[in-house]
């Protein structure tokens, strides 16, 4: 979490800063950036989740090292050559999407071209880095893996508000100054990985017989994770056709400020899938129940506060960020759907990883295959006929819609008879205690305050409401009682 949270923390402060010196159509090509980036990984062919996997499963049986290093080597070479491909075809295509794509009025169509380019250079060098971090949260070296991060997030953000503010305060110094980064971090993340690999008799090389070994599992997860990719940025990509760039530039902030609830998602599903692989590996229903339902609870525990939080509050905390009083009027109903679509997601990342760590794969493929095919006519149709809050109100459909199938499939075939338990114990617990606090404060809260008391009024609601949702949660509180308990007795030993 220190990881995700410094670069998030980070991301927050700048963004309102980098608006400022490039403008808000400037940002809109940021956010084509990362729409763009987010959307490529369709093409990861599912190598990020199958190394993590593998690597967790090679971690309890070390005699196997020779071939845990052949696998990372073949599939690293694989992972390279689709990141260079990308990266040509990127800048290939430069003009096409310049002249046709993007809908710009401050800027050139010249300009547009080379801040393209830059962006595939850019998304060539950060194609390998999900691989390379997969690999190293399957060795499960998260702190090594956040100390990378977090090296990378400062550099990369404080680096480019530098070079805007001292140098260049242009599209193009932001991108060229973000390529030297990503080379950086490519660089660093590989060399720690292999450095982390356990030592083997022989040279890692190139096998290709490996590739026939994980590929059922990779082709499942692959398809799984592509599809998931489409429906997760469906709204983006319409959107950038469709709105004028500044308009889905002030989109692209309501997106960033969503994404915070990726703090907490992500190291949780880091932390929690390689782990729930290892287990698997080795057999056990109960250990895989405990490690599942725990690490679902504190799931709950972190991204419906939050996401309360921007739902009750959610012109306040627009306004709050952007300082901008029409993008906060403007936003708030879509930040409210975003966020409902985002939280439903975030629940559903812990039965995914439960899919992944026992290899079935199956599930997810068709599921996002009937998703593509219900919901894809339907984004395109609310987004040209709606704008943005109709991409956003799909988005929440959308997944409302997996968390209703998907999650009775998994229960049933992987932990039959407990989706009670989480729906009621896991989740129903802290959303009840988070609804409730949240209730409370909007009769309490002076909703047009600015500044230092609006921050103090919402992180005191925010501090309430993650102390109702950990209290009502059993496996968390009594862990919190063991803690208390530990601490008393250490004292009384002094």
């Amino acid at each position: 979490m220190a990881g995700a949270g410094w670069s998030a923390i980070l991301q927050f402060l700048s963004v309102p800063l980098v608006v400022n010196l490039i403008g808000v159509e400037g940002y809109g090509l940021v956010g084509f950036f990362t729409t763009l980036q987010v959307s490529l990984q369709m093409l990861d062919l599912g190598f990020s989740a199958t190394i993590n996997r593998e690597l967790a499963r090679y971690s309890s049986r070390a005699e196997n090292s020779d071939e845990a290093r052949d696998l990372l080597r073949t599939m690293e070479v694989v992972y390279w050559a689709i990141g260079i491909f990308i990266g040509m075809a990127i800048v290939m295509l430069a003009p096409t999407i310049a002249q046709h794509w993007l809908q710009a009025s401050h800027f050139g169509t010249h300009e547009l071209e080379k801040a393209v380019e830059l962006i595939g250079v850019v998304i060539a060098l950060q194609w390998p880095l999900s691989f390379y971090q997969g690999g190293l949260a399957g060795l499960q070296q998260m702190v090594r893996l956040n100390a990378l991060r977090i090296g990378a997030a400062t550099l990369s953000i404080g680096g480019s508000l530098l070079v805007l503010w001292l140098v260049e305060a242009s599209i193009r110094g932001y991108f060229v100054w973000h390529i030297l980064v990503s080379a950086i971090q490519l660089l660093a993340t590989a060399g720690v990985l292999w450095v982390s690999m356990p030592a083997g008799t022989r040279r890692a090389r190139f096998d290709h017989s490996r590739l026939f070994s994980i590929a059922r599992f990779a082709a499942g997860a692959g398809g799984s994770a592509a599809l998931g990719t489409v429906l997760g940025q469906m709204d983006k990509i319409v959107l950038s056709r469709v709105l004028p760039l500044e308009q889905f530039g002030a989109y692209s902030l309501v997106v960033i400020l969503v994404s915070s609830l990726t703090l907490f998602i992500s190291p949780v599903f880091s932390a929690s899938y390689p782990r729930l692989s290892e287990v698997a590996a080795r057999g056990g229903v109960q250990s895989i129940s405990e490690t599942y339902h725990q690490t679902t609870q504190v799931m709950a525990c972190l991204i419906l506060p939050a996401a309360g939080l921007l739902i009750a509050f959610a012109p306040m905390c627009l306004l709050i960020w952007t300082g901008n009083a029409a993008i906060a009027e403007w936003a708030a109903p879509i930040l409210v759907l975003l966020v409902i679509g985002t939280t439903v997601n975030g629940l559903m990342h812990l039965p995914y990883a439960l899919q992944l760590a026992f290899g079935w794969t199956r599930a997810g493929l068709y599921l996002a295959m009937c998703s593509v095919a219900m919901f894809a006519p339907m984004m395109l149709w609310s987004a040209v006929s709606f704008g943005a809050a109709g991409g956003a109100a799909v988005w929440a459909l959308l997944n409302i819609f997996n968390l209703a199938v998907g999650l009775p499939l998994t229960h049933r075939r992987l932990l039959p008879g407990e989706m009670r338990v989480w729906l009621v114990r896991d989740v129903g617990y802290p959303l009840l205690a988070v609804a409730v606090v949240m209730l409370a404060a909007r009769g309490i809260v002076d909703a047009g305050a600015t500044g230092p008391l609006a921050l103090l009024q919402l992180a005191t609601v925010a501090s309430c409401s993650l102390l109702a949702a950990a209290f009502s949660s059993p496996l968390i509180r009594a862990n919190m009682k063991k803690l208390v308990a530990q601490a008393r007795l250490v004292r009384w030993l002094r």
